[in-house]
Order: C-alpha cells, then sequence, then structure tokens
C-alpha cells in the first residue's frame, strides 16, 4: 500500500514520457488476505480515503479512493469533497461524512467560461462513482 498517492507523487521521464510512481516513505505492506487490515492516518488529507480517516481499518481500496481523487481534479478542477474552511481538518471531515457530496460536474471559471460547458463523458463519471463509492468500499472491508 502507497498510502500517499497524489500528483506530486508521479514523475514523468524518458522519451516515452514514462509516468512512476514515487515517494514510498509511508507505504506498507498489505497481509496477504488483502482485508482492511492496516491501519493509521497516513497522506495529504484531500487524497485520504474515508476508511482510512475511520481508524476501522483498511486495505488496498484506499489507493484507488486516491487514484479516484487525482481523476476528478483532472476532469473537474476541483476536490470532490470542497468543505467552507479550506484547511486539512475540514477536509478530512468533509471526506468522512461525505458533506458536501461530490458534484461530478466542472468547477465555474471565471478566466475560461467554456470550462463549464465541457462535456465529460458518461463512462468517465460512472468510473469515477465506482471509485468514490463510500457504500461500495464499505461492504468490501466486511
Amino acid at each position: 500500500m502507497h498510502r500517499d498517492i497524489k500528483p506530486d507523487n508521479f514523475l514523468c521521464s524518458g522519451n516515452e514520457f514514462q509516468i512512476k510512481l514515487c515517494d514510498f516513505g509511508l507505504a506498507d505492506i498489505l497481509p496477504s488476505s488483502n482485508r482492511a487490515d492496516l491501519k493509521g492516518v497516513y497522506g495529504t488529507a484531500p487524497f485520504m480515503s474515508p476508511e482510512m480517516l475511520s481508524t476501522a481499518g483498511y486495505g488496498s481500496l484506499t489507493d484507488i479512493w486516491s487514484l479516484g481523487i487525482i481523476v476528478y481534479v483532472l476532469l473537474f478542477g476541483q476536490f470532490p469533497y470542497q468543505p467552507v474552511e479550506s484547511t486539512a481538518k475540514a477536509m478530512k471531515a468533509a471526506i468522512l461524512a461525505g458533506v458536501p457530496q461530490p458534484t461530478f460536474r466542472p468547477r465555474e471559471s471565471r478566466s475560461k467560461p467554456d470550462l463549464a460547458l465541457t462535456k465529460i463523458s458518461e463512462d468517465a463519471v460512472s468510473f469515477l462513482r465506482a471509485l468514490l463509492d463510500k457504500i461500495g468500499r464499505a461492504s468490501c472491508r466486511e
């Protein structure tokens, strides 16, 4: 488990622009059972999974959540959970509570008003909804 997947931890190199994940300082080995056996809150607040923040234990889905956050930001230009106060504590609380819920719509931009008109495919939205599905994730932990 990497436990700190975020854009800052990807490198792009070579003529073929290979993408590599780096910075395994917070990584841990997931037991062979692949169950929700890891504990502890690690990483960068906006990319943390709800199961990590709940301290109930987590498994490989926590890194999948982080990937979903990255894809959401790339497609919509904002984090899926936007607390009123822009602090790590508020972000963690918003992720854990699931409030306010992700809009799955592009951020409104004054500098580029056409961004809000950009059509994101239904397949992309469906993919993101699956990655960020809190209910499905909870059933996978049991």
